[in-house]
């Protein structure tokens, strides 16, 4: 079953050679759709580019997804590393349906064992505490998408959390695939890993307390 895949840009930003080659090979009916403020210097051919409405990751995603044909949304990063083995899991998963908020696990293609820890916490987090991340590569259907409002615009930073915690709250189910998507450890290598690694988990549970629904409320 088809899908499109949705790649936000920050700005700056360009798509990186790795991914281009493997969604070449995505299967017939796929599509790719790039969003941001400018379209990217390295291409995909049939690849379409969406002008955001604004600044931000969330406006990006939220403008691809609407300019998407097919009914299966793949949100990546411009950094991501996928193959064969990804797709053959998406499309058995769009022809088992159901709403459902599926991801992969997380592998760093660069690094050591530090980062190797890293992927291993995210795996946890993300089961224990239904809090995946952007690149671990959501896969839903765009019913759901629309039900859950798109990703929050006047998110500062975590739209990929709350929409998370957005399906979880809803009842939707969270569904780790068994693949891992590749990501960059650059910011890790750059800024170091316990600096990081310490910065990224209080941002998101800073932000999960925020957000956790009052006393009364859902």
């Amino acid at each position: 079953m088809a899908f499109s895949v949705v790649i936000p840009l920050a700005p700056g930003e360009d798509m990186h050679p790795p991914l281009l080659a493997a969604l070449a090979a995505l299967p017939a009916g796929c599509e790719v759709i790039v969003a941001g403020a400018k379209p990217p210097a390295a291409k995909l051919k049939g690849e379409r580019f969406v002008k955001a409405a604004g600044p931000g990751r969330a406006r990006a995603l939220n403008a691809g997804a609407a300019a998407a044909a097919n009914d299966w949304l793949w949100f990546l990063h411009a950094d991501s590393r996928v193959g064969p083995e990804h797709f053959e899991l998406l499309a058995a998963a769009a022809a088992e349906g159901g709403e459902a908020l599926r991801y992969f696990r997380l592998r760093f293609f660069d690094g050591g064992l530090p980062h190797r820890l890293s992927a291993a916490g995210a795996a946890m987090r993300s089961v224990l505490f239904k809090a995946p991340f952007g690149d671990q590569g959501f896969f839903v259907p765009r019913s759901l998408h629309e039900r859950l409002g798109g990703y929050r615009e006047d998110a500062p930073y975590g739209e990929d959390h709350l929409y998370a915690r957005a399906a979880a709250r809803a009842g939707v189910p969270l569904r780790m695939l068994p693949a891992a998507v590749g990501t960059s450890a650059r910011r890790h290598l750059e800024a170091g890993w316990l600096r990081l690694t310490l910065r990224y988990q209080w941002l998101w549970i800073s932000q999960a307390l925020r957000d956790a629904p009052r006393r009364g409320e859902g």
